[in-house]
């Protein structure tokens, strides 16, 4: 099963640890390795090795050469299935679009984005986890941002069924239908909060939030142990 932003969340929150005596090995074998041409081929190529080489091109601020790794690994990558860990295959594919979506987000380039998003809804399935709601979110505040309000709403209800542990998708859904004047922005709003009681303040200090006192007061009413009015 994909991982949600819970099991994000709690795995951050553990304590890191060195790397062991055999990944250590394993890491001086591969640079040993990755010294032969045709096996520096096959190693780059490989999921690990792509999420270096675009790492390596962040190191040197080449965003663009970051998101174009990326986007030709999604096109290698959309069909492949692994003999060995084919559950781990949906987790890759949608672990490198985010390396695509934060070399995009370094950029002001339209094509990029629209070329990470067509990937991404010919991914692979099930649209689940947290890796393919974080994908959708980038892509809603992009199209919001490039005035393009009925994809930015689309992407955020995507985002929302890929992730009901997040609360953001369910946040950006609400502002948007605010900011349109349509929809049920409450709604959207419980929602979020009901997953996560933190985003509350978030949604009550927006600048947008504010302008509807109507809205304001109907969360007060709904929270009012938590909310005092000013």
């Amino acid at each position: 099963m994909p991982l949600t932003s819970e099991d994000i969340e709690r795995i951050e929150s553990q304590p890191r640890r060195s790397p062991s005596r055999a990944i250590r090995a394993v890491i001086a074998l591969s640079r040993v390795l990755g010294k032969i041409p045709s096996l520096r081929n096959y190693i780059g190529n490989t999921v690990g090795g792509t999420h270096g080489r675009i790492f390596k091109a962040w190191d040197l601020n080449d965003y663009e050469r970051g998101a174009q790794i990326a986007i030709e690994a999604l096109c290698r990558m959309r069909n492949h299935r692994s003999l060995l860990m084919p559950a781990m295959d949906h987790h890759n594919w949608w672990s490198i679009m985010q390396d695509g979506i934060v070399s995009a987000d370094q950029l002001e380039n339209a094509d990029l984005w629209r070329q990470l998003v067509n990937l991404a809804d010919q991914g692979p399935g099930p649209f689940e986890g947290y890796f393919v709601s974080y994908a959708y979110v980038r892509f809603s505040r992009w199209s919001w941002k490039a005035q393009m309000h009925s994809d930015a709403i689309r992407h955020a209800e995507v985002a929302s069924r890929a992730d009901q542990s997040w609360a953001e998708p369910e946040y950006l859904w609400g502002w948007y239908e605010l900011a349109n004047g349509s929809g049920m922005p409450l709604e959207h709003f419980t929602r979020a909060v009901e997953i996560d009681a933190r985003v509350l303040s978030q949604i009550m200090n927006d600048v947008v939030v504010q302008r509807h006192q109507d809205l304001v007061r109907a969360l007060h009413a709904k929270y009012p142990g938590v909310l005092h009015p000013s």
